[in-house]
């Protein structure tokens, strides 16, 4: 029985759509990203992963390697996310999703209960004044979780009575299932998340994001056909990094669209949300140079333009440190102040942005 129909679920109860405001639908706050950590093969700047983030090894960590400090990735400061919020809340904003996965918290890595984690987001929400959407799935790429012994309907069980239930004793409850880890090559233990993630879907209305790799849009509509085969409305998924497809080798700008709408055109929501960041990255994997937000704004308004103004999402998938702007980075509040002129320049009207960043995520949250 799905319970909550037509509300939202956030970590400070179920609310009225109406009420979330501007909403970033892909962010992060405490959060435990050991398994990216990446020391510098260099003995000299192999130094700065042991600092704290400060302004001497910044031009480090934004010009060469996000990924060589450590204290970069280990964000359990409550004082910072609460100022963040803030922020966040005086420019007009009202809720964040924070799309953490248990596998990806402090307490999950040192073998405790997560708990302890919940408890700390939902007092940052009501320090803060948002709204903070929470979320239940695993993040298999970490290689945190042992799966060998887990079975799809094991896992759709444990998504089933996290979101009936709430976190451990916590009584504190997800809105929304992700975002589930995908890898270059998706691995058995990966599409065991992905179908699990469709059941409980099905089975509580509750939305899904997953997170599919920079370069691997040939995945899309692999993983678009679990969700079909079980039985789940497309129109409560959302693909993550999917501005990746506007920087793909080789690709004209038919073949960029052509994709997103075919997306798009099954229901999916296609979610831009590298907001801001236009760096360079290097990963054990591979490299790549990210969308500029020029290329994201136009975009945007030819998506509008096509028709696919409600299939839309904005975020920043801000987790690191470095991204906050208590140390230099433009964290929450980008997208709604300088993201919205950008938008602005190329031909996007307030209304349409509006009905983006609060309208397209109010849908997708709302229980159905």
């Amino acid at each position: 029985m799905k319970e909550n129909l037509g509300k939202v679920m956030t970590v400070q109860g179920p609310v009225e759509p109406k009420m979330l405001g501007h909403t970033l639908p892909h962010e992060h706050t405490l959060n435990w990203l050991n398994h990216y950590e990446m020391p510098d093969s260099d003995p000299e700047k192999r130094q700065y992963f042991e600092q704290p983030v400060t302004l001497d090894n910044l031009h480090y960590i934004l010009n060469e390697n996000f990924y060589g400090v450590r204290d970069n990735l280990l964000n359990y400061d409550d004082a910072l996310f609460v100022e963040e919020l803030r922020r966040f809340q005086k420019a007009g904003g009202g809720t964040v999703v924070d799309l953490t996965c248990d596998d990806n918290t402090k307490f999950y890595a040192e073998g405790k209960p997560t708990d302890e984690h919940w408890e700390r987001i939902k007092a940052l929400a009501e320090q803060s004044g948002i709204y903070i959407v929470g979320a239940v799935g695993h993040f298999p790429p970490n290689g945190k979780t042992d799966f060998s012994k887990q079975t799809v309907d094991d896992l759709a069980r444990q998504y089933i009575d996290i979101i009936r239930n709430g976190y451990g004793k916590t009584g504190i409850k997800p809105g929304i299932i992700g975002e589930i880890g995908t890898s270059d090559v998706i691995t058995d233990d990966e599409w065991k998340c992905l179908r699990a993630a469709a059941i409980a879907a099905k089975e509580t209305g509750l939305p899904v994001n997953v997170h599919v790799n920079v370069y691997q849009w040939r995945h899309d509509f692999k993983i678009l056909k679990v969700f079909e085969e079980e039985g789940m409305d497309l129109n409560k998924f959302a693909f993550s990094h999917r501005e990746a497809c506007l920087i793909q080798d080789n690709w004209s700008e038919s073949d960029a669209f052509g994709h997103l709408q075919a997306l798009m055109d099954k229901g999916a929501y296609i979610s831009f949300d590298g907001v801001g960041n236009m760096s360079y990255e290097k990963m054990t994997y591979g490299a790549w140079c990210n969308a500029s937000d020029k290329q994201r704004a136009q975009a945007v308004y030819k998506l509008i333009v096509r028709g696919y103004q409600d299939r839309i999402l904005l975020s920043h998938d801000s987790a690191e440190r470095h991204r906050f702007s208590t140390c230099g980075g433009y964290c929450y509040n980008h997208i709604i102040g300088r993201f919205r002129e950008i938008c602005n320049l190329v031909g996007v009207e307030n209304d349409e942005f509006d009905a983006i960043i609060k309208d397209n995520p109010q849908r997708l949250l709302t229980i159905e």
